[in-house]
């Protein structure tokens, strides 16, 4: 394999789903295997979520790679997940946290009598221990939970209990979801402008589109939420130790390097060009080698800049984004028409008069990949079949970046996690080789779908 470009489960219980909560990204074995089957030199992308990025990357390094950057993808369409918590408060049903507990007690006090562990049952569950914890928790106020009608006879029969709190588990599951009785009881205030939220059958899911005056408890917490507005993904770039020194490592294998100029960033348009370019003539006025204080002197004059785009960073941004970027910088000018007063190198980079100054102006973004609007995944790149959809879809444009990033010409890409087949579609448009592996049946049917449309490779 010449690089890994993949999504895999974030491991934040992503709307409830199962297969973004099984700890496999965080899988040292895991990338131990990755690792194996690289070339030396060869580079991983990986994306992870802002919470449990280091968990990806300690994986990651603890299998033998090297950390060797981090790449952020800026977007601003991402949705607000946090809770207001003013509502959480009297929505809370307080009135069932007594018999809430009732019940774990019960639980608590039939497994400690046969001398088991949430361990212990968590395997007949199929599901984490934690999971165990809060139907029978002890001391750990907030975390009561009630089991499902299924897992509750299930429980049954594994502990041996009686029916003494069948009607109580029955009357709490029915009012799951629910909000409490006080609240129903506030006064309405207003409508949301949209339609209530949540997928019918999931855990988030409103009930009515009615804003209500917050209660007395609640009125000191209006204004306040659980989390901030997702605006980026880390990715996470590993690389394989190299065999001997990068450029023997690149004779041999054709890894190590990252390709640049593949991923350039474009000029908006011939001003900016001719700006850019016009900004650096040090060659043309004879600049000489840098003088700096902090880092030393440049052993070697200094060059005219010639490159043909940008070069590439790693900060990614949607249009969105990037717009909302250009309206906070407004209009950039670097010292245009305005030579640097002093001739003297000064103290940090140590920068002179030589006559070739800066002279490019521009909204900031201008300096970031930006051309290829990596926006959140549009509704014609994700792939549905007898409707079934993937939750968290990459756009293709931001995959083939990637792809072209780390891989060589007509390399051999990994992609474990394939979801719906969105790095599958980026290799073949880049004229490279794609393994994949998805575990879900269901993804395998949008990946087929995917790659069964017409795929248009088009120029940017």
């Amino acid at each position: 394999m010449d690089s890994v470009v993949t999504d895999p489960p974030y491991e934040i219980g992503f709307m409830n789903r199962g297969f973004d909560r099984t700890g496999i990204a965080f899988d040292v074995d895991l990338w131990r295997g990755i690792l194996r089957v690289l070339k030396p030199g060869g580079h991983v992308a990986a994306f992870a979520a802002s919470r449990t990025y280091h968990r990806l990357a300690g994986a990651i390094e603890d299998a033998g790679f090297e950390i060797r950057d981090q790449i952020d993808w800026v977007y601003a369409s991402g949705m607000p997940h946090g809770s207001d918590a003013a509502i959480l408060i009297d929505r809370e049903r307080r009135e069932d946290l007594e018999p809430t507990r009732r019940v774990c007690r019960f639980i608590r006090a039939a497994m400690d009598a046969k001398g088991l562990a949430s361990k212990d049952l968590a395997s007949a569950f199929d599901c984490n221990p934690r999971l165990i914890d809060h139907w029978a928790t002890e001391g750990r106020l907030g975390c009561e939970s009630v089991s499902r009608a299924a897992q509750w006879s299930r429980l049954k029969t594994l502990l041996d209990l009686d029916d003494a709190m069948d009607g109580e588990v029955e009357r709490l599951n029915a009012r799951k979801g629910q909000p409490s009785d006080t609240f129903k009881q506030l006064p309405v205030i207003g409508e949301h402008a949209s339609e209530t939220g949540g997928v019918p059958g999931e855990r988030f899911q409103a009930h009515d589109n009615l804003i209500r005056e917050p209660s007395d408890t609640a009125k000191p917490f209006k204004g306040w939420y659980s989390q901030l507005k997702p605006a980026h993904e880390p990715i996470c770039l590993a690389r394989k130790p190299l065999d001997g020194n990068l450029a023997r490592n690149l004779l041999e294998y054709g890894t190590g390097a990252l390709h640049i100029d593949a991923c350039r960033v474009p000029f908006r348009n011939m001003a900016d060009e001719a700006e850019s370019k016009g900004k650096n003539q040090h060659g043309r006025f004879g600049s000489g080698p840098r003088d700096n204080h902090v880092y030393g002197a440049d052993k070697a004059d200094r060059a005219d800049y010639t490159a043909e785009a940008r070069f590439a960073p790693n900060m990614l941004f949607d249009q969105s984004a990037a717009k909302a970027l250009d309206r906070q910088s407004g209009v950039t000018v670097s010292r245009k028409g305005k030579p640097r007063a002093s001739t003297k190198p000064g103290d940090g980079w140590g920068m002179t008069h030589t006559g070739a100054e800066y002279d490019d102006m521009g909204g900031a973004s201008r300096f970031y990949p930006v051309f290829r609007y990596c926006s959140k995944a549009s509704p014609s790149e994700r792939p549905k079949v007898d409707g079934i959809l993937h939750p968290t879809v990459k756009p293709v444009e931001l995959m083939r970046w990637l792809v072209r990033l780390i891989t060589p010409e007509g390399g051999l890409v990994l992609e474990p996690f394939a979801g719906s087949g969105t790095t599958l579609e980026a290799c073949l448009l880049e004229h490279m080789q794609c393994t994949a592996s998805e575990l879900d049946p269901d993804y395998i049917k949008l990946i087929h779908a995917r790659l069964s449309k017409p795929i248009q490779n088009e120029l940017f």
